[in-house]
């Protein structure tokens, strides 16, 4: 499979949001912001960043 067509139809299934904006039950909640700097800076944030998984207001 494509990556960023599973991207698009990730954010499209949830009309228009992103999957990280959805509150994860107990402590996955808490992992999503070291994640997300992880990220920054690399590949994957410009993929998921071209796909609106990530947004500005995410950091």
């Amino acid at each position: 499979y494509d990556v960023r067509e599973l991207l698009d139809s990730s954010v499209k299934l949830m009309d228009g949001r992103s999957p990280l904006e959805i509150e994860l039950p107990g402590p996955l909640n808490a992992l999503k912001k070291p994640l997300i700097r992880i990220v920054k800076g690399t590949v994957i944030e410009k993929l998921l960043r071209d796909h609106d998984i990530l947004r500005d207001s995410m950091f």
